[in-house]
């Protein structure tokens, strides 16, 4: 009996909400976690997709609308300063041309193909992916689950009181599985 009270209070410790903390518990300066709804269902049509390689005895595949791709780059472009004061200005719009030349897509593509074609777009795709996961314009595959996820959890750090500038983000899966970690560089 004293074990099964030990093995309910254990699971209830570990339900999905205390367990997809996501971040490391020594960190400090972290924010409550915030649960994101996602868009999903998987798109009906080609998407984009990028896979996750957290863990080794688990697949995840994160999908992304064409559509969504286009908007979230478009916005953070305009985010961006202007040419005069940021050089690599040029470098996120060709990015953004690279995506919007294979569209309309004939089926399905991996998001990293960019980043094999120029190495200084794996910034941009960390960017754009970690603006997708943040507003949850994404669908998830998971290959050991009953149905696909329909929320993740975010954490963030932050240096200093400035919630604008989050040093670390976090992405779980709503079971704690680490779907993403994102550090943003931070220039004064």
């Amino acid at each position: 009996m004293k074990l099964l009270f030990t093995l309910v209070c254990a699971l209830a410790i570990a339900s999905p909400d205390a367990v997809a903390r996501c971040a490391p518990r020594f960190e400090r300066g972290l924010a409550k976690p915030q649960t994101i709804t996602l868009t999903g269902p998987l798109p009906s049509v080609p998407a984009f997709y990028l896979r996750v390689f957290a863990n080794p005895n688990r697949d995840v595949i994160v999908f992304f609308k064409p559509d969504d791709v286009v908007e979230a780059l478009n916005e953070l472009y305009k985010l961006a300063p202007t040419e005069a004061h940021n050089p690599v200005r040029g470098e996120q719009r060709n990015y953004l041309d690279a995506i919007l030349g294979d569209l309309p897509l004939e089926e399905d593509t991996d998001l990293f193909k960019y980043t094999l074609r120029d190495r200084k777009n794996w910034v941009r795709q960390d960017a754009l992916v970690q603006e997708l996961l943040r507003t949850g314009r994404v669908a998830i595959r998971t290959d050991n689950a009953r149905e696909d996820p329909k929320t993740i959890t975010m954490v963030e750090q932050w240096p200093n009181a400035d919630e604008h500038s989050a040093a670390t983000r976090w992405f779980c899966l709503p079971d704690g599985l680490p779907l993403f970690e994102f550090w943003n560089e931070i220039a004064d």
